[in-house]
């Protein structure tokens, strides 16, 4: 999803804290499994395919519903510290993903939750 977002194997493999490499890879191994390029490439574009472009919401929904089921079953599970995030996707991948990241590292007994806003809160 966050190549579908960010259209850059780099920037991806740079939010994901990956290789390059791994990014390509493990897009390969998703149109293979799916059956279907998800992406149109040249040398300096990525952008999705048709196939890609109807899969897409379909991915977001299933990825946004696994953080929630995970942040339910690790709330009720543990009654450590919670901190829930709603952001912009554009805020949570270009800002604050590094900085969870990092908060969760040095504070092991919080769960971090994150839910996707669609408008600027005021």
């Amino acid at each position: 999803m966050v190549l579908s977002e960010t259209n850059s194997f780099s920037r991806t493999a740079e939010l994901l804290n990956v290789s390059q490499t791994t990014v390509t890879s493990r897009i390969k191994q998703l149109e293979n499994h799916i059956g279907k390029k998800l992406f149109i490439r040249d040398t300096r574009h990525v952008q999705l395919s048709e196939a890609g472009t109807v899969l897409y919401p379909f991915a977001k929904k299933g990825v946004n519903m696994l953080k929630q089921g995970e942040f339910t079953a690790r709330s009720y599970i543990n009654h450590d510290e919670k901190i829930e995030i709603g952001s912009l996707v554009s805020l949570w991948h270009y800002f604050l993903l590094p900085y969870v990241h990092s908060f969760r590292h040095q504070n092991p007994d919080y769960i971090c939750g994150y839910t996707q806003v669609r408008q600027k809160v005021h």
